[in-house]
C-alpha cells in the first residue's frame, strides 16, 4: 500500500514549503525475543530467526496505524498483529488499557494513537496532554519488559533550522508539538 503524505516546513526565510511524498507502507520485520539483560549478547542468527510474536498497534483507525495493520499480513507473515481503534479500547481508561494488554499479551507495542489535530490540541490543551502524554506514559509502563515503538512529529521543532535529527533541541510552537 502506498501512502501519500504532505510535509510542510518553513525555510530559513520562514516561507512555508509544502512537499508531497509517497512511501510504501510496511512493517519491518520485528524480532521478538524475551527481554534479556543488556550483558547477554544475541547472535545474528538469533536476531533474524522468526519467533512467534504478538504485535499490538494502537491507533489502528488512523493513517499510520491503519496502514501498518493493513500491510502486516504481507510484511510480517507468521506474526499475530492486533490493531485497536479508540472505539475498541479507550486508551485514556487505565483499566481498559490494562485489560487489553493482558488479553493481547504483546511482545511489541507500536503506538500510533494520538490527538494530532493542532487546532483541537490548542483549543483543549488538557485533553491533548491527557491523550498524548498520559496515555503514552501508561503504555510505556505496561511495556516495561517488551519492545515499544513510538512515533513523534516534526512539530516539536520551530522550523528555523531544518534538517533535524534525534539530537536536535526542541522548540515547539503549539500545544500539539509540546505534547
Amino acid at each position: 500500500m502506498m501512502i501519500l503524505y504532505t510535509f510542510a516546513r518553513a525555510d530559513r526565510g520562514m516561507r512555508i514549503i509544502v512537499e508531497q511524498h509517497t512511501i510504501e507502507s510496511r512493517i519491518f520485520p520485528v524480532y521478538c525475543p524475551p527481554m534479556r539483560p543488556e550483558s547477554q549478547s544475541v547472535t545474528m542468527d538469533q536476531r533474524t530467526a522468526v519467533a512467534p510474536c504478538r504485535v499490538w498497534i494502537t491507533g489502528a483507525g488512523g493513517l499510520i496505524g491503519n496502514a501498518l495493520l493493513q500491510s502486516a499480513s504481507r510484511s510480517v507473515p507468521g506474526r499475530q498483529v492486533y490493531g485497536t481503534t479508540r472505539q475498541q479500547v479507550d486508551l485514556n481508561n487505565a483499566t481498559a488499557v490494562r485489560k487489553a494488554f493482558q488479553s493481547i499479551q504483546p511482545d511489541v507495542i507500536i503506538h500510533c494513537a494520538a490527538l494530532t489535530k493542532t487546532a483541537i490540541c490548542d483549543l483543549d490543551p488538557v485533553q491533548a496532554r491527557t491523550v498524548n502524554i498520559d496515555m503514552t506514559r501508561r503504555l510505556v509502563e505496561l511495556a516495561e519488559r517488551i519492545r515499544f515503538v513510538f512515533f513523534s512529529t516534526d512539530l516539536v521543532f520551530d522550523g528555523r533550522a531544518g534538517q533535524y535529527d534525534e539530537t536536535a533541541d526542541v522548540n515547539p510552537l503549539s500545544v500539539y508539538g509540546e505534547t
